[in-house]
């Protein structure tokens, strides 16, 4: 993650949270983790002063991001997926059956939402009143829907059915710069492709389709460009948002993650921060904005 003044960023380690001078590119310092688990979402706050943090099955955990040190756990147990809004004050992760919301200037839960256990991925808009999250019943086939995230009250549903023969794996979401729009990224093992489906926010009603190259997923997004990290290859795939084609590939010398967003990019968008997921190294790309 990285602080809203793009001075800093937070990388994670087995046992440690290090930090990075993103002008100098040096270590500036470490906090230390309460145990070796690896996180499955790591957040910071708009005022750079906390980072929220979550394993699989575990209390969410929060350290102070100005004196590096572990501060408290909220009695909250998280599973795999997890959303901090923009602005910094809603923090929402998947339970065993629910889907649990956090004001984050208090530290408490504020709403409880009823999920199944194959809700798989979750997302926010700017300010954190809409919720959206994916329920894969099936390998075929998987539902988005929103609601309002202090009451649960639907708004919308969408539900996608992939190519005949296909079968997908979990979605994951990214909402787009001006909240109008959101890009699913998924994957049909079938088809030896990957795919992004762009859906109006506001209602869920699907406006594209895009073909992506196989285990490629967003890493970051601006108002013009999707970037593709891959599990596979060593290269960034550079999308095109308005024609829908990949223009560019970027070489970044090791492979990034396998569907879960694990970068980070500089507020004013200018440098992309890919981690290694086979070894402690940063790629550090310029996005050319």
């Amino acid at each position: 993650v990285i602080t809203s003044d793009g001075a800093r960023i937070f990388v994670e380690l087995e046992s440690v949270i290090s930090v990075i001078d993103t002008k100098t590119h040096n270590l500036i310092g470490h906090i230390i983790k309460p145990d070796n688990s690896f996180y499955a979402g790591m957040y910071i706050t708009q005022d750079n002063k906390k980072i929220y943090a979550h394993a699989s099955n575990k209390n969410i955990t929060v350290f102070d991001a100005t004196s590096y040190s572990f501060l408290k756990e909220i009695k909250s147990i998280a599973r795999s997926f997890s959303s901090l809004s923009r602005n910094g004050y809603r923090l929402s992760h998947t339970s065993d059956r629910s889907i649990n919301t956090i004001d984050t200037t208090t530290d408490s839960i504020i709403s409880t939402l009823s999920a199944t256990p194959f809700t798989s991925t979750i997302l926010h808009n700017f300010d954190g009143t809409t919720l959206y999250y994916a329920v894969s019943d099936t390998y075929s086939y998987f539902n988005l829907h929103s609601v309002i995230t202090a009451t649960g009250k639907y708004i919308a549903s969408y539900k996608f059915t992939p190519p005949s023969g296909a079968q997908t794996n979990w979605p994951f979401m990214r909402m787009s710069t001006d909240d109008k729009k959101i890009y699913v990224n998924t994957h049909l093992a079938a088809y030896d492709r990957n795919i992004i489906l762009e859906l109006a926010a506001d209602t869920l009603q699907e406006l594209r389709r895009f073909d992506t190259p196989l285990y490629s997923y967003i890493s970051f997004l601006n108002s013009d460009k999707i970037y593709l990290h891959n599990s596979n290859t060593s290269s960034l795939d550079v999308l095109q948002i308005d024609s829908g084609q990949i223009v560019d590939h970027i070489e970044v010398g090791h492979l990034g993650g396998n569907g879960f967003n694990y970068s980070a990019c500089t507020p004013d968008g200018k440098r992309l921060y890919i981690p290694n997921v086979r070894g402690p190294l940063l790629a550090v790309v310029a996005t050319g904005k």
